[in-house]
Formats: structure tokens, C-alpha cells, sequence
């Protein structure tokens, strides 16, 4: 039997926590590892956690696992434990609980059975155009085990952009990997990257004007942030 290897972020709170804490758009990042034909393959989630601030929110995401499923949307309630953080998310299916870490940022954990877990980051910026994706970005997978990748994202905030990747995996390391496509970014910061001939789906989204997220569905799908 493997006993797995665990690290992770310790952060402390901030500020006082209540349903206020919770307001506006969020961008939700998790991976989870979910079984396919007894096998585990990556289950990665990227997209929106949009809440009034008064206990009600809506989920809308676009999720990776074995292929990209059809987007996905639910509205919830939620409860924050002022005294924890701790915020249960109600809803059908198994929505997943957060841990405010302040009023930007929580840590979230799944509790399907793919296990995902991940962050809540707030979203700012807004109105959103191809402007809200231009400059140098740089960034990394989100941890996970069977593959690593960093890569240097170029947008042009007119809807070019190229990604250059270095990637270490099954089939060792790939250098210098290049992909140049078109992007669109609509009104809620998500921008659908296409590269001509290649159907792999890639979408980000804009974290703030600095900061962004992706969801690749190369090597069986991951995650990556990146910074300026």
C-alpha cells in the first residue's frame, strides 16, 4: 500500500468573517482525480462563484475529465462560520465547502468523488474586453503528480496570443513547446483559446489585471496559474 505525499498552503485569516465576505465574482480553480475505467485521470475545474453577499450564490464552470463536458451551472446557498471561516455550500449534487481565508481568497475542498480541492480567488477588473488578457504572463501547473508544466503566456489584448511550455511527465521532459492561436474574452473574464488545426480545448480566465488562470486539456487535462 502507497502512502501518499501531501504539501500545501497554511495562510493566515484576516478581517471578520460573515455571508458579506462572500460578494461578488470568484474565480474557482480545483483539481480532483476521478476513476475511468479503474483508472484515475484529472478532474479540473475552472470557473465562477458569483455571490451576493447576503447567503445566495451561483456556480458556473467549465469542467475537464477525459473531455471537456458541456458547461455547467447551479444556483446555492451558503453559510459562513464566522468563527472558523468554514462555509458549507447547499445545493443539489455535492457542491463543495469553503474555508475564507478573507474576503478574496479561500481554500476549497470537493466533496464528490474525485476529491478536488483548490482556491477561490475574488475577480476584479471588470468590464472585461481582449484588453483585460495583454503582457507577459508567466506560470505553472497547479500541483499535480503525473505531470508539471511552466509556460510563458504572450497576449497581445487584441485576441493573439502564443504560450511557450517546458513540461515534465510520462513521456519525460518536452522543451520549448509553442503554440500560437486567437482568444476571445466575453463580459465574465473567460476567453476560449483556439490554435488553428488543434481541437485540445484551453480556456482562462481573468483573475484580475495581473493574474489568470488556465484549463488545458492537454495530457489528459491541468490547471496552471499565471502572474505578471
Amino acid at each position: 500500500e502507497m502512502v501518499p505525499l501531501v504539501t500545501g498552503s497554511a495562510l493566515q485569516q484576516t478581517g471578520t468573517l460573515s455571508n458579506a465576505s462572500l460578494t461578488g465574482a470568484n474565480v474557482l480553480e480545483t483539481t480532483g482525480s476521478a476513476i475511468q475505467t479503474a483508472l484515475f485521470i484529472p478532474d479540473v475545474t475552472l470557473g465562477l462563484l458569483t455571490s451576493d453577499g447576503n447567503g445566495n450564490l451561483t456556480a458556473t464552470y467549465d469542467e475537464y475529465k477525459v473531455t471537456l463536458l458541456a458547461a455547467q451551472t447551479y444556483t446555492a446557498t451558503y453559510t459562513v462560520d464566522a468563527a472558523t471561516g468554514r462555509t458549507p455550500i447547499t445545493a443539489s449534487g455535492k457542491p463543495p465547502i469553503l474555508y475564507l481565508v478573507s474576503n478574496t481568497k479561500a481554500f476549497v475542498v470537493g466533496t464528490d468523488a474525485s476529491a478536488s480541492s483548490g482556491l477561490v480567488e475574488a475577480q476584479s477588473g471588470s468590464p472585461f474586453t481582449n484588453a483585460s488578457l495583454k503582457g507577459n504572463y508567466l506560470g505553472g501547473t497547479i500541483p499535480w503528480p503525473d505531470l508539471n508544466v511552466v509556460s510563458l503566456a504572450v497576449a497581445d489584448g487584441a485576441g493573439k496570443a502564443q504560450i511557450t511550455s517546458d513540461s515534465s511527465g510520462p513521456n519525460g521532459l518536452q522543451s520549448n513547446q509553442m503554440l500560437s492561436g486567437t482568444y476571445s474574452v466575453d463580459a465574465h473574464g473567460r476567453a476560449l483559446f483556439t490554435v488553428s488545426g488543434d481541437s485540445t480545448p484551453r480556456i482562462f480566465y481573468v483573475v484580475s489585471p495581473t493574474k489568470t488562470a488556465l484549463l488545458s486539456g492537454e495530457a489528459k487535462g491541468y490547471l496552471s496559474s499565471f502572474e505578471q
